[in-house]
């Protein structure tokens, strides 16, 4: 009977999320029992604290029942990401597998640190928010706000493509303290990833393409929001280790780039401007994958200046693509069978 209980509670909760308002009619006809059955499992997460209820009838629901922390920090120069890590964060987080903790620790430091060091804010705020499904941790700053700062600072032509630059890894402002990799990673090893800053939204979610959506407000400053399930089985060390390309001496040598950052709204990819744009420092890796998610349409030129110009020039980049439609892919391999070269890997 324990057994079939805790199936029971482990399916709720698992689905719990998707369901809020049926999870008792989709529980009880998996396990084939009845609802008032599963009420009384309800009922006794309840009292766990685990779940709440809202509303009655047929507009009852069920959520996940959050706790969150905020802390404020005076941003001061002995102050230092572990601090607050070992002081605030660490010691309110619920129980959590290895792996989740490492990844906590490590996306907080990071983004903390660039709190710190680059976002010339005198204070932050920090939001820590969980329950039985996820962690989510938000680090907030009042300073000049990262697109803009790395605009003025590399003079690129706005803020989009700070954040074009700034997804493909090894982008710092202070090249004597930071190896420019902590947002790329960091990105990579949540589930949700995300910058507020100014009038742009920069997202990152696991298994879906890296997108910029235009906010309907400025915000002034930074908000950083990182989001990670409780029962991912992703590594700080197999995150990095996707991205040291070929070569065993784990350097930070593979990146990718989503093509969708670099087009803006209403153009095409069809130029060769374009392309460089794409192609902007990556000659600082070994391998370079372009993602053609969401691209329906490129032009000769764009695709020229890519895979026979570029590849011509730097023999020892290896630069490959990802979902690419049919006719991207003849493209592709037209321009790169005229010149002779080997189709990339796509």
């Amino acid at each position: 009977m324990n057994k079939r209980k805790d199936e029971i509670l482990k399916f709720v909760i698992s689905n719990l999320k998707e369901h809020p308002r049926d999870i008792i009619p989709v529980t009880a006809e998996h396990f084939m029992v009845t609802n008032s059955a599963i009420s009384q499992h309800l009922r006794s997460l309840i009292q766990q604290g685990q779940i709440e209820a809202t509303g009655s009838g047929r507009n009852r629901s069920f959520t996940f029942k959050k706790t969150s922390y905020l802390f404020e920090e005076v941003i001061t120069p002995d102050l230092h990401e572990d601090q607050i890590w070992n002081a605030r964060i660490k010691p309110i987080l619920p129980e959590l597998k290895e792996n989740i903790s490492n990844i906590c620790h490590y996306g907080f430091t990071e983004m903390f640190n660039n709190v710190i060091d680059h976002s010339d804010s005198k204070d932050a705020k920090i939001i820590v928010e969980f329950d039985q499904i996820e962690i989510k941790i938000t680090v907030t700053d009042h300073g000049v706000g990262i697109f803009k700062k790395l605009k003025n600072e590399f003079q690129l032509a706005d803020e989009r493509q700070a954040i074009l630059e700034l997804s493909k890894g090894k982008l710092t402002t202070d090249t004597s303290k930071h190896s420019g990799e902590g947002i790329f990673f960091t990105s990579r090893m949540f589930d949700h990833f995300s910058i507020y800053s100014g009038e742009l939204f920069f997202m990152y979610r696991e298994g879906k393409n890296a997108g910029v959506i235009s906010a309907q407000n400025t915000f002034e400053g930074t908000q950083v929001t990182m989001i990670i399930s409780r029962n991912s089985e992703r590594t700080v060390t197999s995150v990095f280790d996707s991205f040291a390309g070929e070569s065993e001496d784990y350097l930070f040598n593979k990146t990718f780039v989503a093509l969708t950052l670099s087009q803006y709204e209403g153009e095409q990819m069809v130029s060769r401007s374009q392309a460089k744009r794409v192609l902007n420092r990556v000659e600082n890796f070994k391998t370079v994958v372009l993602d053609f998610t969401n691209i329906d349409f490129v032009g000769r030129a764009f695709i020229d200046e890519i895979f026979r110009v570029y590849r011509n020039e730097h023999p020892n980049i290896v630069i490959t693509h990802v979902n690419a439609n049919k006719a991207i892919v003849g493209l592709i391999e037209s321009i790169i069978g005229s010149s002779g070269q080997m189709v990339p890997n796509s």
